[in-house]
Parts: structure tokens; C-alpha cells; sequence
């Protein structure tokens, strides 16, 4: 089963903004579907480092489109909220390397629900910000 699938309302607009979430979605859903006692710890910690670097990767590809369109509603707080999931991941990735495990089940469930928070707080009014595509070309 899928952790999250992905909805036309995840849509930002921005294409490459867009492909990054579908990519960051997948990623989540491959490490839901890897969770499990007869994997490997190594395997979770890979996980983690993907998806940090995926993640970081994108989020500063948002910030920096979100700055060059005049993006400020709540920046700050949207810049945090990037800034919140890379430390709980790098806190994550240091639980399980030195033996303290959280729940697996647990980290899903809490990684799809920033997501669904970020998206509905944050990424939703990004759509807003963006010019329209001309639909002539």
C-alpha cells in the first residue's frame, strides 16, 4: 500500500517543482514499503540519507524559484518548516546508527504527515504565486 499518492492538488504550477514532489513522494512510499524486522539497518539508514538529500536538494530549488517570483507570504515560516524535516531525518538517521530506534511505523506516519501539513500550509499557495503558463505555445 502506498503511503502517499500523488493528487493533481500537490501541484504547484512550477514544473520542475512539481517533478520533485512526485520524486520526494516516491521515495516515501519505497521506504514505507521496505520497513520491516527483516530489514537490514543499513537499509533504513540509506533511506534516510536519499531522502535528506532529495529533500534538500529540492527545497532549496523552491526557495531560491519562490525568491525570484517575490514570494513572501510566510517565507520564513515555510523556510523553517524545510529546515524542521532535515533535522528530524539527520535526528532519525542518528537514533537508528547508534541503537535508538523509533518506531518505523511511527516515522512514516509522522514524514506523511508533514507532508500533507507542508503541502496545505505552505506548497498550496505556491500555485498562486507562479505566472500562468501561456497556454498559446
Amino acid at each position: 500500500m502506498m503511503l502517499i499518492e500523488w493528487k493533481p492538488e500537490f501541484s504547484v504550477g512550477e514544473p520542475m517543482l512539481d517533478a520533485d514532489h512526485r520524486h520526494l513522494i516516491e521515495l516515501l512510499n519505497r521506504f514505507s514499503e521496505d520497513l520491516g524486522p527483516t530489514r537490514p539497518k543499513a537499509t533504513f539508514i540509506e533511506h534516510l540519507v536519499q531522502l535528506y538529500s532529495s529533500a534538500s536538494k529540492h527545497f532549496a530549488r523552491e526557495e531560491a524559484i519562490m525568491q525570484a517570483h517575490g514570494y513572501s507570504s510566510d517565507y520564513v515560516k515555510h523556510y523553517a518548516d524545510h529546515q524542521r524535516l532535515l533535522n528530524e531525518i539527520t535526528f532519525m538517521m542518528f537514533e537508528h546508527q547508534y541503537g535508538l530506534p523509533k518506531d518505523e511505523g511511527a516515522i512514516t506516519e509522522w514524514i506523511k504527515n508533514w507532508f500533507h501539513n507542508h503541502h496545505a500550509t505552505y506548497d498550496a499557495r505556491l500555485h498562486l504565486s507562479f505566472p500562468k503558463a501561456d497556454c498559446a505555445s
